[in-house]
Formats: C-alpha cells, structure tokens, sequence
C-alpha cells in the first residue's frame, strides 16, 4: 500500500514565500526515507503538510486519504509528528501526562491510555519515566519523550524532524537502534546523513523547495558531487579512503 502519494504539492507562507514547489513522491508503506538538503529547502514546511498542520495545494494522499480539512481528524490520527524542538511537544507537569495527552484526546479509556503510555515509554527506552518532568530531563531524553508522545497515539506513519541535531552519542545510538526495529513508516529529515545511512532504505534531497533527486540511500549519500552541489557532507563511512583513513 502506498502510505503517501503527492502530485504537484505546493505550499506558499502568508508572506508569499514559495517553500514547496511541485513535489510529486509515492512512498510505501513500512518504508524510511530519509529527506535531506540545504537550510531553507523545504524539509519541515513538507513534513508539516503530511498531517495537516499546513494545509497542501496539489493532491496529497496519506494511506488514500485526501489530506484537506474536512479529513484533518483522520490524517492526524493517521500520522504523527515529532517536532525539532521536544519542547513544542512537552508541556505538562509529568512524561506520563505528556505521553497520554494525544491517547486521551483521541478518547480512549484510562486503562487503554496507562497501557499505551508504557508501551509508547518502553519502546524508546525510557521505562519508569513517567512521574519526571521533561523540565528536568537532557536534551536526548527530551527528544524521546517527544517520540513516544507521538508513538502512543499509535500512527501508522512517524515524520521524525532532525531527531538526533544536538543528542549526544547515548541517546543518538538509542534513537537509531529505535529507527531500525520499528516497522513504522518513517519520514526523517535531517542534516546527519550517517544516521540516515543507517536507518532509511530511501533518500530524498529537497533543494528550493523541490524534489532535486530521489533514488536508493547508497546511491545518493555515496554520490559526493551530488552531495557538493546541494550543500551536504557525505556520511563519514564513505569518506575513508582504502587505508582506512579520513580522505
């Protein structure tokens, strides 16, 4: 099944800036793909159109759902957004009551919404966090707490954006371990492209607002003028040189 489908996206801010310009993409289900590209391409304006909180011009279809207004309730419960910056999504007094706000607005009993919070805390690895407060949690357990507000909602898609900038190797190795079990369909944007390497089969780069390639994730991160030409770095693997050192 296609999880995502779009035929000529577009987007354009109040303000008159054109941040998504004609994408056309399929995506299947239980795939990761990885989006990459220069500051200002597009990437988070596109995923904040996958689940309504920017409305689309152009088709856009999440699992053959229109996403238009009339179908936000549906898209949303549908696919699940873990932001930038945890804090946009951590706000209340506990992790448990942040994990439960998305389970106990979608109606769901006490029991169902306590057993998700645990499942959703457990998966990511943050069992018995439930009576801290993000307030007092790294910036990595943070990020994660955010992820499992997201994954207790039980979407079948997770639009993850820059999940691991800042995360020290702890908790990125633990966010990377997550990426590779979950049979989810994930949409990463990111700037580390050795994470990308290692989670996502697909990789995207985004550039001006459009699609600039979009082909196997070896083939991409391993093409260093494709790489040049749009501002990025390839991952670290593949800027050794035969004797095992940094080229």
């Amino acid at each position: 099944m296609q999880a995502i489908r779009c035929k000529q996206v577009l987007f354009t801010y109040p303000d008159g800036t054109e941040a998504v310009r004609g994408i056309d993409l399929e995506i299947e289900s239980g795939e990761k793909v990885g989006i990459i590209g220069p500051n200002g391409a597009g990437k988070s304006t596109f995923l904040t159109l996958l689940n309504g909180v920017n409305q689309p011009q152009g088709e856009l279809f999440i699992n053959d759902i229109s996403v238009n207004p009339k179908n936000v309730r549906s898209i949303r419960s549908l696919v699940g957004i873990a932001f930038q910056n945890p804090d946009d999504q951590l706000f209340c007094p506990t992790i448990l009551e942040d994990v439960a706000f998305g389970p106990l607005n979608q109606g769901l009993s006490q029991k169902e919404v306590t057993q998700r919070v645990g499942q959703a805390l457990a998966e990511i690895g943050l069992e018995n966090y439930e009576q801290r407060s993000s307030i007092h949690l790294s910036l990595g357990e943070r990020k994660l707490a955010s992820i499992a507000a997201v994954i207790s909602m039980q979407p079948q898609i997770i639009a993850l954006d820059e999940p691991t900038g800042n995360l020290d190797a702890f908790h990125r190795r633990r966010l990377i371990n997550w990426l590779q079990k979950t049979s989810r369909t994930c949409i990463i944007t990111s700037h580390d492209l050795d994470m990308i390497l290692e989670t996502c089969s697909r990789v995207i780069i985004m550039d001006k607002g459009r699609i600039a390639a979009n082909d196997s994730a070896h083939q991409i991160l391993n093409n260093f003028k494709l790489l040049e030409d749009h501002y990025l770095e390839p991952p670290f693997q593949f800027r050794i040189n035969i004797k095992g050192e940094p080229s």
